[in-house]
């Protein structure tokens, strides 16, 4: 049945009725959008939940995006814009003030208001629900519902990137999430965007219906099919047989062939950085920094760029942002290949025959990362380094990450968006962070400076100097920020993407 399902959705593009009960609409059966105008799109990966309290993967929070609105909105730059709330202040140093629009409702008939912002952030807050997303609010003590349109929320001391951390926290219905628990919430998700989650199929696709009552107003289509494709091959074949509209992450190499048929190439920084973590808490090689700088010499950073993405990207300046991030540091520069330098280095460290790791790697979550992973492999053997990769499916990579179990060297695309703030990827790395990357006291008393400057311009020089310490200490493998190449099919207009993966679906329309 499974099989016979797959193939009605690829060829039908769910085009005929479907009826599905109780998925996205509160319990509420309805019945698919008929029609062409539905909008198709092949991801190299769809969330592993639909609540959005848990995967804080890149391509996971432009679903979200979809389906849920946050207090506030970011553009490409970092600037901070209104969303539910239309506008804040410091009332004082552990003081904000927030105020919402009115007339806001979820798209089970709940009024989104400052009571039901204050249950959204406290679930997050609350450890029985373990979210990832936990740490970026972590110093909000309490919060107050004053009227309907008045949040304030007080911190346990000055607290500069609390509307950052905000960006990260959408809003759910608090007595729809009471009534049905975590995991019922999850299995029937329920948001306040323009588009209702009709039907979610786990490492399959997403299908979201048009919300026309939403205060964002109505899409322009009647329904977005997302749908998982983790081989790039496999998503360019669907765009050019127009099984769907939009393909996400085209390898470079098969651009220009795309553009010439008559699709539409867009390619857009991302606010993602490829690293290789190393898992520095656990002893072994690893733990030490002059063996972690040792790795970074070894690897040709621009030969990944150039010959495996096709110059869509570029490399990192040994800092966890590019030039688009908040916090970014023009003064510090990428680890230089040299791969004399890196066996001496770890002959000096104690293994002259360099060692055997376990990697462990992804497939389909990031561009080209087999390819750039398998490559890695070969470079670190020329400097005596045997890495053994393990390509994981991605619930058990995933599972593994925030179990602090990947390791001891992993892939990950330490992401910015959607705040544009180094901050975001670079707490992380604190002692107190609940996934055991690193640990180092000095990175600590930096970073967590910046954390408590409520200007600016104080918070991004403590932010640069954060940058320089982790640059020095190397916990990770510095490689590239991405290019994201988007292949648009002939009938799609309004398409946008952000480098914050911001693309708005409910502005694209059909022709």
């Amino acid at each position: 049945m499974r099989t016979i399902r797959k193939l009605k959705l690829a060829a039908l593009g769910l085009a005929a009725v479907v009826a599905v009960a109780a998925c996205g609409n509160g319990g509420q059966g309805q019945s698919q959008p008929k029609g062409p105008n539905q909008l198709r799109i092949g991801i190299g990966v769809i969330p592993v939940s639909m609540d959005p309290g848990f995967d804080t993967g890149s391509w996971a929070i432009f679903v979200y995006n979809q389906v849920y609105d946050t207090l506030v909105n970011v553009d490409s730059k970092g600037n901070i814009q209104p969303g539910v709330a239309t506008s804040w202040k410091t009332v004082s140093p552990t003081q904000w003030e927030l105020k919402l629009r009115t007339g806001v409702k979820f798209q089970n008939g709940e009024n989104l208001d400052a009571a039901a912002a204050m249950a959204s952030i406290q679930r997050i807050l609350d450890p029985a629900n373990k979210s990832p997303w936990a740490n970026r609010i972590a110093l909000i003590d309490h919060m107050t519902a004053p009227d309907p349109q008045t949040l304030e929320i007080y911190t346990k001391s000055p607290f500069g990137t609390l509307l950052q951390g905000l960006l990260t926290v959408w809003m759910v219905p608090p007595q729809y999430f009471k009534d049905k628990g975590l995991a019922g919430f999850a299995a029937a998700p329920v948001g306040s965007g323009p588009f209702k989650l009709t039907e979610y199929v786990k490492s399959d696709h997403v299908l979201l219906s048009a919300w026309k009552d939403g205060w964002r107003g109505a899409p322009k289509v009647d329904s977005v099919l997302i749908r998982n494709l983790p081989e790039d091959a496999t998503r360019v074949s669907a765009l050019q047989a127009g099984e769907v509209d939009v393909a996400w992450a085209v390898p470079a190499e098969n651009a220009a062939d795309l553009k010439r048929k008559g699709d539409t190439i867009i390619a857009q920084p991302i606010a993602q950085s490829m690293v290789i973590n190393l898992q520095t808490t656990g002893g072994g090689p690893m733990a030490d920094q002059q063996v972690r700088q040792a790795l970074n010499y070894a690897i040709d950073k621009e030969a990944l760029n150039k010959s495996i993405l096709g110059g869509y990207g570029r490399v990192l300046d040994g800092q966890l942002v590019g030039p688009d991030g908040f916090g970014y540091d023009p003064s510090l520069k990428a680890y230089p290949y040299d791969k004399a330098k890196a066996k001496q280095m770890l002959a000096a460290a104690g293994y002259p025959n360099g060692f055997d790791v376990t990697f462990n790697g992804t497939v389909g979550r990031y561009p080209k990362d087999k390819e750039i992973q398998e490559a890695i492999v070969s470079q670190l053997a020329d400097v005596g380094v045997r890495a053994k990769l393990n390509i994981l499916e991605q619930n058990a990579f995933l599972a593994g990450f925030f179990a602090g179990k990947d390791g001891p060297m992993f892939t990950f695309g330490w992401q910015y968006l959607p705040s544009m703030d180094a901050d975001q990827p670079m707490t992380f790395f604190q002692c107190s962070a609940s996934i055991k990357l690193f640990c180092d006291k000095s990175y600590d008393a930096v970073y967590q400076k910046q954390q408590a400057d409520l200007d600016a311009a104080t918070r991004k020089a403590d932010l640069q100097k954060a940058s320089a310490v982790l640059h020095d200490l190397a916990p990770v493998l510095y490689l590239t920020q991405f290019d994201s190449i988007f292949g648009v099919g002939p009938r799609v207009h309004g398409f946008k993407p952000g480098a914050n993966y911001s693309a708005d679906l409910a502005q694209v329309s059909l022709s």
